[in-house]
């Protein structure tokens, strides 16, 4: 089995649960597409990535596995940020609101007539009202980067 992205979170996933599988990273453009709302994007991510990796390097028959995930707000997907203002800036703006987080996953096999099986998961999430000194303090941690 391929795991079609580096992510740690993914990978740790992967392990937790058991799977025997390598990590082939796709590289396709990520570009949203015009007109193209998040949880569609996702989706197309997903099954792009899948079958990038399926056509360049898994085996006959192997399984690719590929996710992609998205924070939206509304229509508007938020990137990763790209500083530590950046993230403080993501944080402030989805401080005390709900937004989206949607996570397409894609499933393709090598060589195999069957058509890819995809699914997008969207789960609302809601923040509490967030202080400069908690967002500071989780900008200082890394982990918005």
């Amino acid at each position: 089995m391929i795991l079609a992205s580096q992510s740690p979170r993914r990978i740790e996933l992967m392990r937790e649960a058991g799977y025997d599988f390598r990590v082939v990273p796709a590289d396709i453009d990520e570009t949203p597409l015009e007109d193209e709302g998040p949880i569609e994007l996702v989706g197309r991510l997903a099954r792009d990535k899948a079958l990038a990796v399926a056509r360049g390097a898994a085996e006959p028959g192997e399984l690719v596995v590929a996710a992609d995930t998205v924070v939206a707000v509304g229509d508007e997907v938020l990137g990763k940020p790209a500083d530590d203002a950046d993230a403080r800036r993501m944080l402030r703006d989805l401080s005390g609101g709900t937004h989206q987080v949607a996570t397409g996953v894609c499933l393709a096999a090598a060589g195999c007539a069957a058509e890819p099986v995809s699914f997008v998961d969207v789960t609302d999430v809601t923040f509490y009202p967030l202080t400069d000194a908690e967002i500071d303090a989780y900008v200082a941690s890394g982990e918005p980067l």
